[in-house]
């Protein structure tokens, strides 16, 4: 058993609480950007191809009865972030919300002369670029509606994709932040009942079989931006909206 007192900052990896107490945290959220390489082209001709993945590290320290015991949960650390071979949910002080992460690395230290009941070891994650929210939110209705309804504000993230779900006669949907910048449109052709579109997956599908034809643009894109976002539609009898929150940090 640990000396110290219970854990105050969650650190949890695949369903399973790492071991230790977190001593440090450190993350980066950076904008991917393409180069070309023209010849003779006087200026940049780059291109912002979307946000990295980040590399998320975390320092915890052991604290039991003897340096073998420090040892054996550094193993059992170990363990836990080798235990997934695909990227999994990584709980990070908030239990509300969590990275997907993939573990590139652990690592153990100890400098000469501390204490023979404590030992620092470090994990090294890739995660995907959002912090995504356990609860999803759902917006429903025809004509033009918005996130009012759950209650959206700024401090519930950023852009995030959704899942929309219709029934109608050649609808289209186009979506808008108060700023009036435009969130996505969507067009569909003929009738539907229930076709999902997926944005973030770029599919549609009815009755879970693929329903691609049925869709009169190749942009599958809606997003449901920072702050208030209002969706409109036409053509629609019936309408939902279904996102999750996602935070950049």
């Amino acid at each position: 058993m640990p000396l110290g007192p219970s854990q105050a900052y969650l650190a949890q990896f695949n369903s399973m609480i790492l071991p230790g107490y977190v001593q440090d945290e450190t993350f980066d959220s950076a904008m991917n950007i393409e180069n070309h390489y023209a010849p003779y082209a006087d200026g940049s001709l780059s291109e912002y191809t979307g946000l990295q993945n980040k590399l998320l590290s975390l320092r915890l320290k052991v604290w039991e009865p003897d340096y073998q015991a420090c040892k054996d949960e550094v193993q059992r650390a170990a363990t836990i972030v080798r235990s997934s071979r695909t990227f999994a949910p990584l709980y990070i002080q908030s239990s509300d919300r969590y990275y997907e992460a993939l573990t590139q690395s652990i690592k153990m230290q100890k400098t000469a002369g501390e204490s023979v009941r404590t030992l620092d070891y470090e994990v090294q994650f890739e995660c995907k670029p959002w912090y995504y929210s356990v609860s999803g939110y759902t917006l429903t209705g025809t004509g033009t509606i918005n996130t009012d309804q759950v209650g959206r504000t700024i401090d519930d993230g950023g852009w995030t994709a959704a899942r929309i779900t219709l029934t109608g006669t050649n609808v289209t949907v186009s979506g808008y932040n108060e700023l009036g910048s435009p969130t996505g449109f969507l067009a569909v052709s003929g009738a539907v009942s229930n076709l999902v579109i997926d944005s973030d997956a770029f599919t549609a599908t009815l009755a879970g079989n693929n329903a691609n034809e049925y869709m009169y643009t190749p942009d599958y894109r809606m997003w449901v931006g920072p702050g208030k976002t209002y969706f409109v539609s036409t053509g629609a009898s019936s309408m939902s909206i279904v996102y999750r929150n996602r935070w950049y940090l």
